[in-house]
């Protein structure tokens, strides 16, 4: 390491505790084992200095530190028009696409130098600490907060230049745009009147749309996603000052329910999918010149296509790319590289010239620095000269408060109370998007003929042992979002639930083999130790060459699948393998699929499986349960009449009512909207009180003939009473 340069302080330590913690107690600094190369790192505490120089303090900061034994001071100054003004930003509910308003700042990205360093430079936040990137003496680090830290420790680490990400895009793309190239195309020869147009300042309108797998990497927090997103940008927007281009958010898309488009590792059939979609449904969304889809799935041996000279076509400027690790640099140059290949950037031959030491950052495998090559700035100008970059003279325009909006596009907008379209079939909208006269609502689960479904009635059934039901509450036409057992929750065949599924090798193993197999002894996964292709911890392209990565032995069992009892062999694709050997007398199958769509390889073993008493597989290793999967909600707290759901609430059994399960009632919980049984117990009580009126009216009469004969017999004994004293008293008299 190159930090054994110098003496262990306490911070190194410290730091060197915390990176063997797993990913939840430490996700600002590694979010995952294969986020971040530290080649380099140290602990280091900025000091914000205040008076360093005259001026507005927002717009410019300054920041001291010391790294590698030496004082440094940071000058930042705010970066402006990083994103289109009032952009839209659209979320799903029920299906139906609406506008979100997260809280976005927009007055924390900077860029900037190191005092007295000729060629340092700096992209960096400050919206949540210190993050981003610093080019010191020719070398790159990256820079991160310290989650939780009261003192602003913050790490520095160095980037390596190992790319860790290779582009599908091949040669034979865009057949048209390099033919023009030669001068064959139907735009005929370059006109002189555009040469050295990229001299200029130039703007591409990004718009960009993420998969639910990254979203849910996010939590599910819009406003997350939102600011992620604006971090990579500011580093690609650093990477493209070399060509005089500022990439601009124009707009993003959360598919938030579900993925509208297949996202496969076949690359080229997910980016015509999505260019599709994008050409049915972005225009009327917002205004832009490309737009990507940001995936959380690992797509295999490349992470990135897109189409070549297609920036200004309204057909074909789209680009995907992987996202599945929390390595913001590493992303960004994949996204940067993609929109290269949008603007007519080819990849990098032998023969191609970098302003920095190769590889440049056209190159086929991915790097986080190195520049554009004079291959490149030669196909950006060829590009602008045969007139295929005219959108990006436009400066991008504010856009109203609420985006695009209209009545007639489908999106429900302020203002609005539905919005059918411009076509026939609602019943319950009238074209001015408001509701008609007697109807509650026009869409949605809940909404029955233009009514409110009643509360208690089923909107969202469990799909899985570990998930849980929804029900309408009889006061919106949505269904409560969708919740689930709390991640870590025991089900069948010794699994654990893991996002609402239950993660059993057992389960796995009858998924992939059929009904028939069981999971393989322990015995079995000594394989995965060797680290090959029929046993392993995970695997990853480094170039042309696919590296397997060990399973230490206590991971073993997180590593490659196994199972017995096969009856049953899948179908596989000429790449891919099935595993057979012979373990103490038991045959262990296992397979190999490198292609398969909802893991990185189909034939692992998936996250929130089990792996021993209180222990759960997370990418590929064996880790305890409340180390990474913390959690305030537990049994007990639940009166052990309920289980925890992942808001960590208590989805209380039949008979007991939330939010503790202490006391009787319907059951569910405070997520879930009112149950079926609660709707049952209502109207057995509004039952059981009718009958009770009933029989009182009925015994009414006879209570009053009661008291009424009651009533003349006590007079009757009265006057009796009163005939016999009267003689008496004469008597007496």
């Amino acid at each position: 390491m190159e930090s054994s340069e110098f003496g262990l302080s306490p911070s190194y330590a410290k730091l060197g505790v915390f990176l063997l913690l797993a990913e939840a107690l430490l996700p600002c600094v590694c979010c995952t084992q294969k986020s971040v190369y530290f080649s380099f790192y140290e602990i280091i505490i900025p000091r914000r200095l205040r008076g360093w120089r005259r001026g507005d303090p927002a717009d410019e900061m300054h920041y001291s530190f010391s790294m590698r034994r030496r004082w440094h001071v940071i000058r930042l100054k705010r970066k402006k028009g990083l994103f289109v003004q009032n952009f839209p930003v659209y979320t799903y509910s029920d299906g139906i696409p609406r506008l979100d308003a997260p809280f976005i700042r927009n007055d924390c990205y900077y860029d900037g130098y190191l005092v007295g360093d000729q060629g340092s430079f700096a992209s960096i936040s400050t919206c949540s600490g210190l993050k981003g990137i610093l080019i010191i003496q020719t070398m790159a680090f990256g820079i991160l907060p310290v989650n939780a830290s009261r003192k602003f420790e913050h790490v520095v680490y160095r980037l390596s230049k190992v790319a860790r990400d290779t582009c599908g895009v091949k040669e034979r793309e865009s057949p048209e745009f390099w033919a023009s190239m030669k001068g064959l195309g139907p735009m005929g020869p370059a006109s002189p009147s555009f040469l050295f147009a990229w001299a200029h300042p130039k703007y591409l309108e990004l718009f960009l749309v993420v998969d639910n797998a990254r979203f849910q990497m996010w939590d599910r927090n819009v406003t997350t996603t939102i600011q992620t997103l604006m971090d990579a940008l500011a580093l690609v927007n650093q990477h493209m000052k070399q060509v005089s281009l500022e990439v601009v958010l124009a707009g993003v898309e959360i598919w938030s329910e579900r993925d509208l488009v297949r996202i496969s590792w076949d690359l080229q059939e997910t980016l015509d999918s999505f260019n599709r979609w994008r050409a049915l449904q972005l225009p009327q969304r917002a205004r832009h010149n490309a737009a990507h889809l940001v995936t959380g799935q690992d797509l295999g041996s490349h992470q990135g296509q897109a189409f070549v000279g297609s920036v200004c076509s309204p057909g074909n400027a789209t680009g995907v790319e992987a996202f599945p690790h929390e390595d913001v640099p590493r992303f960004a140059a994949l996204l940067a590289h993609e929109l290269g290949h949008n603007l007519g950037l080819k990849h990098d031959h032998p023969g191609c010239q970098c302003p920095n030491p190769p590889p440049c950052f056209m190159h086929k495998s991915v790097p986080l620095e190195g520049g554009f090559s004079n291959c490149s700035l030669w196909s950006f100008q060829e590009m602008l000269n045969r007139g295929w970059g005219t959108c990006l003279d436009r400066k991008p325009k504010p856009m109203s408060p609420f985006g695009r909006s209209y009545c007639g596009n489908k999106v429900v907008e302020e203002g609005e109370e539905c919005d059918c379209g411009d076509g026939p079939g609602c019943p319950c909208c009238l074209p001015s998007c408001h509701l008609k006269k007697g109807s509650d609502c026009a869409s949605g689960p809940c909404c029955s003929k233009c009514r409110l479904a009643k509360a208690t009635t089923p909107c969202r059934p469990s799909a899985d042992e570990c998930d849980l039901p929804e029900y309408c509450d009889g006061t919106s036409p949505h269904c409560r979002p969708d919740s689930y057992k709390q991640d870590g929750t025991p089900c069948r065949d010794e699994g654990r639930c893991y996002r609402g599924r239950c993660r059993s090798l057992q389960g796995q193993c009858q998924e992939l083999f059929g009904a028939d197999s069981q999971a393989a002894p322990a015995s079995c996964y000594r394989m995965n130790t060797l680290g090959d292709r029929f046993g392993n911890c995970g695997s990853e392209w480094q170039g042309p060459v696919r590296v397997f990565t060990k399973c230490h032995p206590e991971d073993a069992l997180c590593g490659s699948l196994y199972c017995k009892d096969v009856q049953r062999l899948p179908s596989i694709r000429s790449h891919e393998t099935l595993v057979q050997f012979l373990e103490g007398g038991t045959w262990c199958w296992g397979a190999d699929l490198p292609r398969a769509l909802d893991t990185p390889n189909g034939g692992l073993v998936k996250d929130g499986t089990s792996c021993g008493p209180h222990k759960i597989c997370i990418n590929q290793s064996c880790l305890d349960i409340e180390a990474v999967l913390p959690s305030d909600c537990s049994p007990l707290r639940c009166r052990h009449r309920g289980v925890c759901n992942n808001l960590q609430n208590c989805h209380c059994h039949s008979g007991y009512r939330p939010p503790t399960c202490e006391l009787q009632g319907p059951g569910g919980s405070l997520d879930s909207g009112p149950s079926p049984r609660a709707g049952v117990l209502h109207q057995k009580l509004a039952v059981l009180l009718w009958s009770l009126m009933a029989a009182v009216l009925l015994l009414m009469p006879f209570v009053l003939a009661g008291i009424c004969f009651w009533w003349k017999m006590k007079g009757t004994q009265g006057k009796e009473l009163a005939i016999q004293a009267g003689p008496v008293g004469r008597e007496g008299a």
